[in-house]
């Protein structure tokens, strides 16, 4: 009776914090502002304290401050850190400047910059009195902001943040950052919540190698990052399609690795198009407990090439997060990464907040719904679908095959579209309907029906219509014989052939 009594009370707590669970979270400290170069010229370092106190501003201006819950960060402990980072880097760099000193072989890993300051390298500046500090203030902040989120005393949250942390790897510091907030929070979900599946998407123009490198063998976590990769020639190198993770982590690391340089750069569709045919149905066959964001808005238009380059627009930043809201029950948090346009990164962050609150966003341009995907865009999707395909669809014994006759953008993003019927060679036709997230409809042709998943129906491998093969539509048949039908088209000819 005693152990029956218990039980309901824990369930009827579980439902009270449920149902309590109505806030977003933010989190932000103005002593991470002081990490800042000892030249005191914010124009020669585009990782400057202005990036987080604009942001902090324009969510009080827009009155987004006062819809969520601000929470106190707080510096993260040494312990903490060593879940990533190696104990000699974090005693160099977590460290008071005393230790610092008294450490003579510290001394020759700082250089000097052309500014006049001090840095690990020619990008990452060095404050002796402040930079470890502020570095362990951002990862403690990321942290309680997701411990909350993970515990449910807060809906979904957003890390106001710096220095940021995708870069840094075990033992090095590199482009801006020291510690990995992200990952760090990540590995003490696993030891202290016993969270069982982790995404982690980073949508920072630049890979976050540090955070592939730590989760590269761990089936737990899900990694994947849409990034500029230009076949390795832009910073930092790494993130290629064929980085699939090793041992038992093989599968789990997932790099859409965008090439073709700025020839045109990409934009809005490009990034729509990754997020319908790759991240979404990934992530919900990984069916994460949490999902965890580094978000860095250097993709946003207004970044040089050097920094970025792309031209998407703030408002699809508020898009994407809404997808990624269908997941996990809603536990997401936003952690800021790289993004130096400060108009560029307010507008982004604004709408990443507006669509964790819940509020109704500007409508994206027909013109960017009725735009096909540039050629290069394609060709990387491609790479990266052909690359994981024999660890996503595990219903389809084909591994080498072709993606997409035509990839056009559509509404993706609604909840209620309609398919235009599928025109086929042969004059048979199918129609797709999706009335919900929660009740698919799929309608093949008369010879065989096959009913996706209520439970997932973002899953692809449910929505394989066995069908005869169409002669001319692909160069040879899949040993399945079946045909993908991509919901929430906008073209009768948008289909993928397996």
């Amino acid at each position: 009776h005693r152990k029956c009594k218990r039980e309901s009370e824990n369930i009827c707590k579980s439902l009270i914090s449920v149902l309590l669970c109505v806030s977003s979270g933010l989190v932000y400290d103005s002593l991470m502002q002081k990490h800042q170069c000892m030249c005191g010229n914010t124009n020669s370092h585009p990782e400057h304290a202005g990036r987080i106190q604009s942001i902090w501003s324009r969510l009080q201006e827009t009155g987004l401050r006062a819809q969520c819950e601000c929470i106190r960060g707080r510096k993260a402990t040494l312990e903490e850190l060593q879940t990533v980072h190696s104990e000699a880097h974090v005693l160099l760099y977590g460290t008071n400047p005393l230790r610092q000193k008294l450490d003579c072989s510290i001394t020759p890993m700082f250089v000097r910059l052309p500014c006049g300051g001090v840095g690990v390298d020619s990008d990452t500046i060095w404050n002796e009195v402040h930079s470890s500090s502020a570095a362990r203030l951002a990862v403690g902040s990321v942290v309680e902001l997701v411990f909350k989120v993970a515990t449910r005393e807060l809906k979904n949250g957003f890390a106001v943040v710096r220095p940021p942390g995708h870069h840094a790897e075990e033992s090095t510091p590199m482009g801006f950052c020291y510690f990995n907030s992200v990952a760090i929070a990540a590995k003490l979900l696993q030891q202290r919540l016993n969270v069982n599946k982790i995404l982690i998407v980073d949508w920072d123009v630049h890979h976050g190698n540090g955070t592939q490198q730590a989760f590269y063998d761990d089936p737990n976590v899900l990694y994947l990052s849409i990034h500029r990769y230009d076949d390795g020639n832009f910073f930092p190198g790494s993130g290629a399609p064929d980085e699939v993770g090793s041992g038992p982590g093989v599968g789990f690391n997932v790099n859409v690795a965008f090439t073709g340089g700025l020839d045109p750069p990409m934009g809005d569709v490009e990034y729509l198009a990754a997020f319908r045919s790759v991240v979404m149905p990934i992530a919900n066959e990984f069916a994460p407990d949490i999902v965890l964001v580094s978000s860095g808005f250097d993709a946003v238009e207004g970044h040089p090439p050097p920094l970025g380059g792309y031209t998407l627009t703030s408002k699809c930043f508020g898009y994407l997060t809404k997808q990624l809201m269908t997941l996990a029950g809603g536990r997401v948090v936003l952690a800021l990464e790289g993004g130096h346009d400060l108009t560029a990164i307010c507008d982004a962050s604004e709408a990443c907040v507006a669509a964790l609150l819940g509020q109704e966003l500007d409508p994206l341009p027909k013109a960017v719904l009725e735009q096909r995907p540039n050629a290069n865009a394609v060709r990387s999707l491609e790479k990266v679908l052909e690359t994981h395909s024999e660890f996503i669809f595990t219903s389809c014994k084909k591994k080498n095959w072709s993606l997409f006759v035509r990839l056009l953008p559509h509404n993706w993003y609604k909840l209620s579209d309609f398919c235009p019927p599928l025109q086929v060679s042969t004059g048979a036709r199918c129609t797709a309907t999706h009335h919900g997230w929660d009740s698919p409809c799929w309608r093949p042709n008369e010879e065989t029906r096959r009913r996706p998943r209520p439970s997932a129906p973002w899953l692809l491998s449910p929505w394989l219509t066995p069908t005869p093969w169409i002669k001319g539509e692909a160069s040879e048949p899949t040993s399945t014989g079946y045909f993908y039908r991509p919901f929430f088209t906008s073209s009768p000819t948008t289909f993928c052939i397996l």
